[in-house]
């Protein structure tokens, strides 16, 4: 479960940086939510390479909800 977190966590970040330094793509796309699609991708294909356990799944639910947060332009805050 704790690596599902990390590896989703670590995508999202590499991909909204590699994205930054794309000339004039920040100003004009969404990188963050390219990265949120991004992570929730590189998370299914883990939790499918990984044999669907569940503390897995429900690692992956978790940051889902964070990611769809972040793709429905919500403030992904875990106290609501």
């Amino acid at each position: 479960g704790l690596h599902m977190a990390i590896v989703m966590a670590g995508s999202y970040f590499l991909v909204r940086l590699l994205l930054v330094f794309v000339p004039f793509l920040p100003l004009y796309r969404p990188i963050k939510k390219y990265a949120a699609l991004a992570a929730l991708s590189v998370g299914g294909f883990y939790l499918l390479m990984a044999g669907w356990p569940v503390p897995a799944i429900r690692s992956y639910v978790m940051a889902a909800c964070y990611f769809g947060a972040i793709l429905l332009e919500e403030r992904p805050s875990p106290i609501r």
